[in-house]
């Protein structure tokens, strides 16, 4: 349930963990816990053994992520050499268009000297004749605003 209340968010969700079961092997609680978040569009991309004991690399610690808002996915292990455990890094490469949020455009007007005096250039070059001939004060203002603009 709570993973259902998490991935309704429309944000980025990539879930982590060192989960004590080794994926590179058939069993149980690992296809359980994968079938589980593929039925939440979450895969699980870490493919390398992120442990190594005496004997063989077992693959513990995972990341799911919902591999359809992504061209491409890179993992990729880090040796620290701290821990018996490798670090990973993610790399989420180019969301999907249809995933990425839409922002509201805007326009700015940039002022500053330069765009000031371009404008009071504008101005001088304007012939005002047409605005002092009206004499209704809404003509004159709506030529004038016409003109600005």
């Amino acid at each position: 349930m709570i993973l259902s209340k998490i991935v309704q968010s429309h944000g980025t969700l990539v879930v982590c963990g060192d989960l004590n079961f080794n994926f590179l092997k058939n069993n149980d609680a690992a296809s359980k816990l994968l079938s589980l978040m593929n039925s939440h569009n979450l895969t699980q991309v870490v493919k390398f053994p992120t442990r190594k004991t005496n004997y063989e690399g077992i693959l513990t610690d995972v990341i799911f992520v919902d591999t359809t808002k992504y061209d491409q996915i890179q993992i990729k292990p880090i040796i620290n050499g701290l821990s018996d455990h490798d670090d990973q890094i993610i790399y989420l490469n180019k969301i999907n268009s249809m995933f990425q949020p839409t922002f509201p455009k805007k326009k700015v007007r940039t002022l500053n000297e330069h765009t000031i005096s371009h404008f009071l250039s504008y101005l001088k070059e304007e012939s005002w004749n047409q605005i002092y001939n009206i004499s209704c004060i809404n003509g004159k203002f709506n030529n004038f605003h016409d003109t600005l603009l």
